[in-house]
């Protein structure tokens, strides 16, 4: 999960920008609850940490802007009566 913020940390001129901290804030947020349910409090701790660290970095101004707002409206439903009245009439075979 690092190898690419630790290639960018090396090349010295590369900056994470602020997607990549927000990538890992999500991913260490998920690791963290997933540890949580499972009993280790002590690496869900440390994961939370991680989170808050990548969360400082990329300097967030403001929350993201909800992505819900900006979804149209879904149609209502169409309803049709799939109900057999009876067989069609069987229509007579030509013979050659």
């Amino acid at each position: 999960m690092h190898s690419g913020l630790a290639f960018a940390r090396a090349m010295g001129s590369l900056v994470a920008s602020a997607d990549v901290h927000r990538f890992f804030v999500d991913r260490y947020l998920r690791l963290a609850e997933f540890h949580r349910k499972r009993g280790s409090a002590g690496r869900a701790r440390s994961l939370l940490a991680k989170a808050a660290e990548h969360w400082h970095a990329m300097c967030p101004d403001e929350p993201p802007p909800a992505n819900a707002a900006v979804m149209p409206l879904p149609l209502p439903p169409l309803l049709t009566w799939l109900v057999a009245r009876g067989t069609l009439p069987e229509k007579p075979r030509k013979v050659a």
